[in-house]
């Protein structure tokens, strides 16, 4: 059996983006809140006589902290979870992961195994009837997207493809 998943890389980056959107999503949550917030902190300027200059750095800091920590907790949620999505594949067929009853892509089914490009990244996709459906793992990109091995993973399914497919193809 050939289990293909994301590497850790590609794992910890993805959650890295999530994370770190959840921490923008934060930031404008705790900007209206700052926002209402603001004519408490106009009375506490008043009666401790501060500048208005650190209250824009205060803003800035906290939206800064909570970018870094959405990322920094999704790319340890990404290295935890994200490899636990992809597909195995076996002399049966292609199974996505996790597995879902229905989902089973029997050899017998698959028209064409190929390349394309989806934004910054290379995927697999393969022809079904018609419909083309594009495999969660592997794919290949830049920066962390990279995967040295992609190649090799591409040729190695190409190759159960071609030795357990059938030409009677409807």
């Amino acid at each position: 059996m050939l289990r293909l998943r994301p590497t850790g890389t590609q794992a910890m980056a993805r959650g890295a983006w999530h994370g770190g959107v959840a921490g923008g999503v934060l930031l404008g949550v705790a900007a209206t809140a700052h926002a209402a917030g603001l004519v408490a902190d106009r009375c506490c300027r008043a009666v401790a006589r501060t500048p208005d200059g650190l209250l824009w750095w205060r803003v800035a800091a906290l939206g800064l902290a909570l970018v870094a920590a959405g990322a920094a907790v999704g790319a340890l949620c990404g290295l935890a979870l994200g490899r636990s999505v992809g597909v195995d594949v076996d002399d049966v067929g292609i199974h996505p992961v996790p597995r879902r009853a229905g989902e089973l892509l029997p050899w017998r089914r698959v028209a064409d195994v190929r390349t394309e490009r989806r934004g910054a990244r290379i995927v697999i996709a393969v022809d079904v009837a018609g419909v083309t459906t594009r495999l969660r793992a592997p794919y290949d990109g830049w920066f962390l997207a990279r995967d040295p091995e992609f190649e090799e993973k591409l040729f190695m399914l190409r190759n159960l493809w071609e030795t357990h497919r059938s030409f009677n193809l409807p």
